[in-house]
């Protein structure tokens, strides 16, 4: 347990760093790391070009959120994804919401007035959830300049050095 959270190391790689779940949690998650990351299956963006594919975002590092406006936890992480975004953005990293079917009428709203200016997709009927096996809301995952997904929810405490590792590679 790290900060009151389970954590584990990843199976599919050898880095240093913790991701969120236990080991025997993590099997699927496990699975997508160092492969393509999954296509984004997305209704509509905002932010963005509506014909936005991850593609757009190649020789970038991604970091791509899954999150809800009903979510309090994902609400209270804005500011260190703004943060992130601010101090990272010129250096290469790009970050990519991805807001959840529930509750997706308000997103466009919630966006604007809270200044988000990352491109945000409006999940296609749970695909995206899906194709990234996502455990709970918000969850991150780190996508390195090749397209490949490097990291499935890393442990809050080492998002941060994770992104800058990627961005030196």
């Amino acid at each position: 347990r790290l900060g009151g959270c389970e954590v584990s190391r990843s199976k599919s790689t050898s880095d240093d760093f913790w991701r969120t779940g236990r080991e025997e949690e993590r099997v699927e998650l496990d699975a997508l790391e160092g492969e393509p990351a999954p296509a984004l299956a997305v209704t509509d963006w905002v932010n963005a070009d509506d014909s936005t594919t991850l593609d757009a975002f190649r020789g970038k590092v991604v970091l791509v959120e899954f999150w809800g406006i009903w979510c309090g936890p994902c609400r209270a992480r804005m500011p260190e994804l703004r943060r992130l975004h601010e101090a990272y953005a010129d250096r290469g990293l790009s970050v990519v919401g991805l807001h959840t079917t529930k509750d997706a009428d308000g997103a466009a709203e919630y966006i604007a007035s809270n200044n988000i200016p990352w491109a945000v997709g409006l999940d296609d009927d749970k695909q995206s959830v899906a194709a990234y096996a996502v455990p709970h809301f918000p969850s991150f995952y780190l996508i390195d300049r090749t397209g490949v997904l490097r990291m499935a929810n890393p442990y809050d405490g080492d998002l941060e050095s994770a992104i800058q590792a990627l961005l030196k590679e």
